[in-house]
């Protein structure tokens, strides 16, 4: 797999050292750490946003990365404006502007939201403006930082089902074991290192790694990656119902 990201002996202040990792072409990552461990001033990194040394090696434009954090904030008075600011930036005519806005917030399921004034949004509402705000221009690499653990169940499934339709590689920042059966690698970061776990990775290897992080194996994952090992089940399930009828199957 070609790589659109290298990272190579990145040190950031006091923060961290050493840290070395590769992202390849529309993969899907998730980023876990403790509290602390830099997780966030990585990202910065990665952005140009922070001074580090060593080498990060990004195969596209700054443009191409979409990236949302908490910090993340929309500015512009009503949500058309806030979403068309990026593709403007771009240089799309009018035309295109308005074409992809309403496609993808259609695709979303928030289109009724575009002719709201900011303030009017909840907090739902926002949450789903921002990170549509981070793909609307379609780019090459998107990072989520934690944003997403406060949507609605049913809008993170939407998101993360559209994300992965994009063919777009992600790293998404959280500690929450959910997200874990979307992802071809987890990156588990320490203030040290970051240590790559893949699908065929022993499931004693990944609890071990998990508790030391603040986080955990949820039951399903845990079960369905055992059946995975035998031969029973061809993918790894987060969900009993999915996992049983697949098992009956």
């Amino acid at each position: 797999m070609v790589n659109i990201l290298s990272v190579k002996n990145l040190n950031c202040g006091n923060i961290f050292n050493n840290i070395s990792f590769n992202i390849t072409e529309k993969s899907f990552n998730i980023l876990v750490g403790k509290n602390g461990v830099g997780k966030t001033a990585l990202i910065y990194a990665i952005l140009g946003l922070t001074k580090y040394q060593g080498d990060i090696n990004f195969k596209y434009r700054r443009e191409d990365i979409g990236c949302i954090s908490d910090f993340s904030e929309i500015m512009e008075d009503n949500a058309f404006e806030y979403l068309s600011k990026p593709l403007k930036n771009l240089n799309y005519s009018e035309g295109k502007v308005k074409k992809t806005v309403y496609g993808i917030t259609k695709k979303l399921g928030i289109e009724d939201l575009l002719e709201k004034n900011s303030n009017e949004l909840n907090n739902e509402e926002k949450l789903m403006m921002l990170l549509t705000h981070s793909i609307i221009h379609n780019p090459k690499l998107v990072i989520i930082d934690n944003t997403l653990d406060e949507l609605h169940e049913s809008n993170k499934i939407k998101f993360i089902n559209y994300l992965i339709s994009m063919n777009a590689s992600v790293i998404l920042v959280t500690n929450d074991s959910r997200y874990f059966k979307y992802a071809n690698k987890i990156l588990v970061m320490t203030k040290s290192k970051v240590e790559i776990i893949r699908e065929k990775t022993s499931i004693k290897k990944l609890e071990n790694l998990l508790v030391k992080n603040n986080s955990e194996l949820p039951f399903s994952l845990e079960l369905s990656h055992k059946l995975y090992a035998y031969g029973v089940v061809k993918e790894l399930y987060n969900n009993n119902s999915e996992l049983v009828d697949n098992i009956w199957k």
